[in-house]
């Protein structure tokens, strides 16, 4: 069976690739409902989403001038990551 993967480009130019499966998967959908209770599966959920490499790389992309990411910064990626993932899957 052929993986299929959802290329993402951010607006701050960083290139991701999502295994469309993952998506799919019940147990990253329970993960994501799980933020609603404890907002420490936040990081769960992008290292399922991402893996651990793309998760350190974005990461890195969205820090401040003082080397932290702001959770409102990673908030909006994440929001970005969904938008343009739905987008490509309904495109192909």
């Amino acid at each position: 069976m052929e993986e299929k993967v959802i290329n993402v480009k951010l607006s701050n130019g960083l290139e991701l690739v999502i295994d469309e499966a993952v998506c799919d998967d019940i147990y990253f959908v329970e993960t994501l409902a799980a933020v609603q209770e404890d907002a420490l599966n936040y990081v769960k959920v992008f290292d399922m989403l991402l893996g651990k490499d793309q998760k350190l790389k974005l990461y890195k992309s969205l820090e401040d001038e003082h080397g932290r990411v702001p959770i409102a910064t990673l908030n909006a990626a994440f929001e970005e990551i969904m938008t343009k993932a739905g987008e490509e899957v309904k495109n192909s």
